[in-house]
């Protein structure tokens, strides 16, 4: 993370302090809802990245921290502390509070906070709420984080620690808020166990929009419980808006998007396959029934993508065929005899154009053939794969000996 990740703009940490402010005051420490699996946590001491002052020893020491080189950190910032900077008697206390680098002593780290809180540090209220925090006083913890809020209304680590704490004690909503306050400032992370938090829908409403919109932001990354997820809001249709689905997901081996009614929108098939296929590649198995689900879905409409049916005859075109008056019989009746075959374009719509002769019998019969041909009514048009479609057509018309009307062959345009 930079130190922009770590910052939060004054606007809205200022309205989300002032929700706080109201909601959080008198609520009791309870535990509420285990907070979701990918919840992104700070790393240890990850709000110092980015500190660069003027102090030689408090920037190596932040930098050991960083490192987790506890024991070589804590000279480096008593002598920081000594020359009365905030930010190393903050760290120290927290060092002591929780034991790392030297021996836990609870009245050092209180004192360190004081002083901290003093040189007007906000990550000493923050550190002291945690400390609160992990002996149960909610309260007390509630009340550092609003402190450091008022010292600094950018600091985003109040604000993680908040987000945790209004969880912890059941007030999901506003934990929610934080959370998106969070992503909203560069924790691309957070994305997905928010889109997770609307989908499953324990703590808040269901939101399956919302949902479907964390959980494709282009920037985050997500784990194989939220790929699935959203797998699954793909094929079920949920979220995903009435038009057919933007292509979030690109493979070279599903090319193909086929789309279907939903839920509370436009399900694809093609973009849940791709996810659950490369699910399934890495060995996650929670996603193989699912996968073999829409695989079978995907073949067969990959199979009948490939169907292709001819153009056919409407009712009126039956009639039509019954009413035509075969023309006049030739002198010699075998000459008439044979079969006469006209080639069409069948338009998508059925439009009967392009006619010509590809086989003959006798003058008069084939231009009556023409004739008839041309004048014809719309067919039902050829499709592919179910959809209308253009096609090539010859068709056989036989006057004599006896009158038939046949379809000899057709073709798709190319």
């Amino acid at each position: 993370m930079t130190m922009k990740t770590l910052r939060i703009r004054t606007r809205l940490c200022l309205t989300f302090l002032m929700c706080i402010l109201f909601v959080g005051k008198g609520v009791a420490q309870e535990e509420g809802e285990n907070l979701p699996m990918s919840f992104v946590y700070p790393e240890a001491y990850s709000e110092l990245i980015g500190y660069d002052t003027k102090n030689f020893d408090l920037n190596m020491g932040l930098a050991d921290c960083l490192l987790k080189n506890y024991e070589d950190a804590v000279p480096k910032l008593q002598r920081a502390a000594k020359q009365g900077e905030g930010l190393a008697m903050a760290v120290l206390g927290d060092l002591y509070a929780h034991g790392r680098g030297v021996k836990a002593d609870r009245r050092i780290a209180m004192n360190m906070f004081a002083k901290g809180i003093q040189a007007k540090c906000p990550l000493a209220h923050c550190y002291r709420g945690e400390m609160y925090q992990r002996e149960g006083k909610g309260e007390e913890a509630m009340a550092e984080y609003q402190k450091a809020f008022q010292m600094d209304s950018d600091c985003m680590y109040a604000l993680w620690l908040t987000t945790v704490y209004h969880w912890k004690s059941g007030q999901y909503e506003m934990s929610v808020y934080g959370m998106d306050l969070i992503y909203n400032n560069g924790v691309d992370a957070m994305a997905g166990t928010l889109g997770m938090i609307y989908a499953e829908g324990k703590v808040v409403p269901v939101d399956y929009g919302k949902a479907f919109d964390y959980l494709t932001k282009d920037e985050a990354k997500y784990t194989e419980s939220e790929l699935l997820t959203l797998a699954e809001l793909y094929y079920y249709g949920r979220g995903t808006g009435e038009d057919d689905v933007k292509k979030m997901q690109r493979s070279s081996k599903y090319n193909t998007y086929y789309y279907k009614n939903g839920e509370s929108g436009r399900a694809s098939i093609t973009d849940a396959l791709i996810i659950l296929d490369r699910l399934v590649v890495k060995g996650y198995e929670p996603a193989k029934d699912l996968y073999h689900t829409v695989k079978a879905e995907y073949d067969e409409r990959e199979r009948l993508s490939n169907v292709v049916e001819p153009p056919m005859l409407t009712d009126e075109g039956k009639r039509y065929l019954q009413r035509n008056p075969r023309p006049r019989r030739p002198a010699i009746a075998t000459a008439g005899y044979g079969e006469i075959i006209v080639t069409a374009r069948i338009s998508s719509s059925g439009q009967v154009t392009n006619v010509g002769l590809k086989k003959r019998v006798l003058q008069h019969l084939d231009e009556a053939a023409l004739a008839f041909v041309r004048r014809m009514p719309p067919m039902k048009p050829g499709t592919k794969g179910g959809f209308a479609t253009d096609m090539n057509v010859n068709i056989g018309i036989t006057f004599f000996p006896s009158y038939s009307v046949s379809m000899k062959g057709y073709s798709l345009v190319r």
